[in-house]
């Protein structure tokens, strides 16, 4: 990675997971969408949720080894990428429900698709967001697996006490 790519990435990577769940119970008033009961329950599972989006980002930032080897930069940064691609998928695709009926999706404002394509469109992208968390979690622990294996060869193990 350049230099002011890898700098812009590692902040995004601490920001994204809150701006957007932040964008996912507020922002989608702001997207052309409403809000209703699928914001009341991102914002009730919100913490739990923050673990899940932040675990791939632990685990590739807090080991200095990994991290100083750079044996996951570029396949962590890619699955990263992806996942926040598919989250702003699921923000502005999922429909909303309330008590005073069904609410719109932002994609349905935009492009008029009826209410059932837009929920089709939202668990496949639920679906690809789910992939994309868990590809990212593979390639931290990935890389901190590499990062151990680097210079560990028959000499360097013998070595060892």
């Amino acid at each position: 990675m350049s230099g002011r790519l890898g700098r812009t990435l590692r902040v995004l990577i601490w920001v994204m997971p809150i701006a957007l769940l932040v964008i996912f119970v507020l922002g989608r008033e702001f997207l052309g969408g409403s809000a209703g009961w699928a914001s009341v329950l991102a914002f009730a599972f919100s913490p739990a949720v923050l673990v899940a989006l932040y675990l791939p980002v632990v685990v590739a930032t807090f080991d200095r080894r990994a991290r100083d080897a750079g044996s996951l930069r570029r396949a962590f940064t890619w699955t990263t990428i992806g996942w926040y691609a598919c989250a702003v998928g699921v923000i502005v695709s999922i429909p909303d429900g309330g008590d005073s009926g069904d609410r719109l999706s932002p994609l349905m404002t935009w492009t008029g698709i009826s209410d059932s394509a837009s929920e089709v469109i939202a668990v496949c992208m639920l679906g690809a967001l789910a992939v994309a968390l868990a590809a990212s979690l593979v390639a931290a622990t990935a890389g901190v697996v590499a990062s151990r294996r680097i210079g560990q060869g028959p000499t360097a193990r013998s070595e060892q006490p």
